[in-house]
């Protein structure tokens, strides 16, 4: 059952989305006892950060508990390769949209291996298999599709008691047609340290201001563990959505803060999965009778010209209807009210410099 459990870890995620035109990078995953160990997972926190749109960084602590003798312990980070219309040669030997990886345990740095593994089975008789790297390069014939993992790896020399797990890496956010953005992180593998469960788990997800998106209700039922820290509101939603995730959704409307999940007795069952649709309007133009607008700003050039004057006067508003400006024109303000995102704030002011410089430039633009 174990080796079952591992190869749906490698391989259950990786279908169905990239065949939609869409392009796989990376995913996040857990730090996992390569072997098998008496070591449990006390504490977790995951803190995910969306830079530029481009880049998710993550950052984790892991407090571990060895209730025997001190000990050495191969920890291991399982990496998929990437996947569609895209270059999945390694670089330099490492994952190429994987960055800056780093761990530190008890405050001291430690160096780490890569292996290069084509199933679950890498890990037997206390070694890792690894296939050496000059024959994997020479094994590629098409760089968009390549039939192997990575398995970062190090020892730790763990001590009675509590002992701190440091993670940092960055990886390339993916996309496709009809998502802006999305990403992946692994919540089950956590369930193979000797405790099969998270006792204490706090996750952070920064994904800037002014942002829209959903996260799959694959790993958790109730919505009380969520905690908004800043301004915005969220509400559950049910859509089809690519690969076998839960339909049942939340949507998550962000004007400024963090999002954060908290539990305890944490024994994840499926993974976290979080999506930015992309607004477009195929029709070559908008019309505020029947088009939306995009909360996010990284969307802002998605918005077709507009059909009428009062549709070009409703697309210059967005930026301040974003920061919730109440308009003294009754139709632009009963467009921004039929959002879900609009929160009104009758103490703000129309301010252009307090806006961002994209926001700025595209204005600029679409008053042209």
């Amino acid at each position: 059952m174990k080796k079952v459990l591992t190869s749906l870890l490698f391989f259950s995620i990786q279908i169905g989305l990239y065949a939609n035109d869409g392009v796989f990078l990376a995913r996040g995953n857990q730090l996992i006892p390569v072997f098998e160990t008496d070591v449990s997972l006390r504490k977790e926190i995951l803190e995910i950060k969306k830079v530029d749109d481009k880049i998710i960084q993550v950052d984790v602590r892991y407090e571990i508990f060895n209730s025997s003798e001190e000990k050495d312990l191969t920890i291991g980070f399982e990496a998929l390769s990437p996947n569609g219309d895209v270059n999945a040669t390694p670089v330099k030997g490492k994952h190429p949209y994987i960055h800056d990886f780093a761990v530190k345990f008890n405050d001291v740095n430690l160096p780490f291996k890569i292996a290069y593994v084509h199933d679950s089975l890498y890990a037997q008789s206390g070694e890792i298999r690894s296939t050496p790297l000059n024959e994997i390069l020479g094994s590629i014939t098409n760089v968009n599709y390549v039939d192997f993992f990575y398995v970062y790896y190090f020892t730790a020399n763990v001590k009675p008691g509590l002992n701190v797990i440091e993670h940092k890496y960055n990886y390339d956010i993916s996309s496709s047609v009809e998502y802006h953005y999305y990403f992946e992180y692994v919540l089950t593998a956590a369930n193979r340290w000797a405790n099969r469960q998270i006792d204490d788990f706090r996750m952070i997800l920064d994904m800037g201001s002014y942002e829209d998106f959903y996260i799959s209700k694959s790993f958790f039922q109730n919505d009380n563990f969520w905690k908004l820290n800043g301004k915005g509101n969220y509400s559950v939603v049910s859509e089809e959505v690519d690969l076998e995730q839960s339909p049942e959704l939340l949507n998550f409307r962000i004007h400024s803060g963090t999002i954060e999940y908290s539990q305890k007795n944490f024994k994840p069952t499926g993974e976290l999965f979080l999506f930015s649709k992309n607004l477009i309007s195929y029709d070559g133009y908008f019309d505020y009778k029947i088009h939306q607008l995009p909360f996010s700003y990284h969307q802002q050039y998605n918005v077709q010209l507009p059909v009428d004057e009062i549709s070009k006067e409703i697309i210059l508003a967005l930026p301040y209807a974003r920061r919730g400006f109440v308009f003294n024109d009754k139709i632009i303000q009963r467009y921004y009210e039929s959002t879900v995102w609009y929160i009104p704030d009758p103490d703000y002011k129309i301010d252009f410099e307090s806006l961002t410089g994209k926001e700025k430039e595209w204005l600029e633009e679409m008053k042209q």
